[in-house]
């Protein structure tokens, strides 16, 4: 049955009498979140698709609300997948949306990733005096926290 309100007339067999009852059906409130899993570190960038699943089964409204109390750390797409922003904790947060205000929370740690190398090119270079020559810099891994090499102007 669907959530509403429903008259019921009874009517006797000769159409002399009639009574009525006004029948309100109640939705089946969400009763219990569970979140899997309750706690993840990823790294930057590493995605995680989180389940919650809610009790009892028949509850009439299923659909939840996510939020991160962090989005620079970690942010959530409206079904529950994580995305690990920057390095730091955040908490991800599912809500039912059925008027229960039932809640569960994963804490999400983002982990920085070190640069393992760093690479110049070319390697080596010679140049005339009063001219200049272009150098690129590169790290790996490519999904590294600071990515961003520093050549010092000499």
């Amino acid at each position: 049955m669907t959530p509403g309100t429903v008259t019921i007339t009874a009517t006797t067999e000769d159409g002399g009498f009639k009574a009525q009852c006004a029948v309100k059906i109640l939705p089946i409130m969400v009763s219990n979140i569970a979140l899997a899993p309750a706690a993840k570190e990823l790294d930057i960038n590493e995605m995680l698709a989180l389940t919650a699943t809610v009790a009892p089964a028949n509850t009439t409204n299923k659909n939840m609300k996510w939020s991160s109390d962090k989005p620079s750390v970690a942010e959530v797409s409206a079904s529950g997948v994580v995305r690990g922003i920057g390095s730091g904790t955040a908490t991800i947060t599912v809500e039912a949306i059925d008027g229960s205000k039932l809640k569960a929370a994963c804490k999400i740690t983002v982990k920085s990733i070190l640069v393992g190398s760093v690479a110049v090119s070319p390697a080596s270079l010679e140049i005339i005096a009063g001219n200049a020559a272009t150098l690129s810099a590169g790290v790996t891994p490519g999904n590294a926290a600071n990515m961003k090499p520093q050549i010092p102007a000499n």
